[in-house]
């Protein structure tokens, strides 16, 4: 069972994606990051710049195997095979999706204690949002357990 994650209406979905995976490091879990190859982009430059304090270290959407496997946040293009990014499977406590999610019998979810969902504010994000906030309700009587976090501005 997952505890599933909503986080929607998101003016920056990237940076918001940034301060959650600093809240993620600081917890000592591990996360791995699935969206398209371009978004996934546009975070590992703004992991970079969003902060002059902090550092998030991660691998990013092009980083080799060994790079993955030592980086507590690991990038990977939604096409990228799931596995091998960590020195063990359970290492990865976090799947964050951004600007896209996750149908709940795909193995990736079953595989992550926890799953984090980042959705902007755009009809069409929210719509898909709401239809696989269903799905995980109804998936497996139940399996997961769910919570929406609203950020309207």
């Amino acid at each position: 069972m997952s505890a599933v994650d909503f986080h929607t209406h998101l003016a920056d979905p990237i940076q918001y994606a940034c301060r959650l995976l600093r809240k993620v490091l600081a917890s000592g879990a591990w996360a791995e990051v699935r969206g398209s190859f371009e978004v996934l982009q546009r975070l590992d430059t703004a992991l970079w710049t969003f902060s002059a304090l902090d550092f998030l270290p991660h691998a990013g959407p092009n980083a080799i195997d060994a790079v993955r496997r030592r980086s507590p946040v690991s990038l990977l293009d939604d096409n990228m095979p799931f596995g091998g990014s960590a020195p063990s499977q359970q290492a990865r406590t976090v799947l964050v999706a951004v600007n896209g999610g996750f149908d709940p019998a795909h193995p990736w979810v079953a595989q992550h204690p926890r799953v984090l969902e980042l959705v902007g504010n755009g009809q069409a994000e929210l719509a898909q949002a709401r239809q696989r906030f269903r799905s995980y309700r109804n998936h497996a009587d139940g399996a997961h357990t769910l919570t929406i976090h609203e950020k309207r501005a």
